[in-house]
């Protein structure tokens, strides 16, 4: 994951566990421009609109269970509002999961979304 750039003007912040996060980093430290998907239980919809108009945005992770301070950066290139487990277009994000959550499926209730990070 990549440092702060404070030239957007939208940003996302958001929670996941370290252990996700940290499978992340590792994908991005091979391979910076390869997206790596995580699940949400809320809709960015002003992320996704915003994603629409300018292609990519900063998304800052503070750790569950951390005192909310910022320690992941990353590179927010895409949302999937509520997949469908079991679609072509579902199971081709989830080809992209963090190791650590390939078998977390689509969780039950089903995410609401899922998110594309790199860098």
């Amino acid at each position: 994951m990549s440092n702060i750039d404070t030239t957007y003007r939208l940003a996302v912040f958001s929670r996941n566990y370290r252990e996700h996060l940290e499978a992340a980093r590792a994908i991005g430290g091979r391979e910076p421009s390869e997206p790596v998907v995580l699940r949400g239980n809320k809709k960015w919809s002003a992320a996704e609109q915003e994603l629409g108009r300018v292609g990519a945005m900063p998304i800052y992770f503070s750790p569950v269970g951390s005192e909310g301070q910022v320690e992941y950066v990353a590179e927010l290139c895409g949302i999937l509002f509520d997949p469908e487990q079991g679609s072509p277009e579902a199971n081709d994000w989830l080809a992209r999961a963090a190791r650590s959550t390939v078998d977390e499926g689509l969780w039950n209730p089903p995410a609401k979304m899922l998110y594309a990070i790199r860098g």
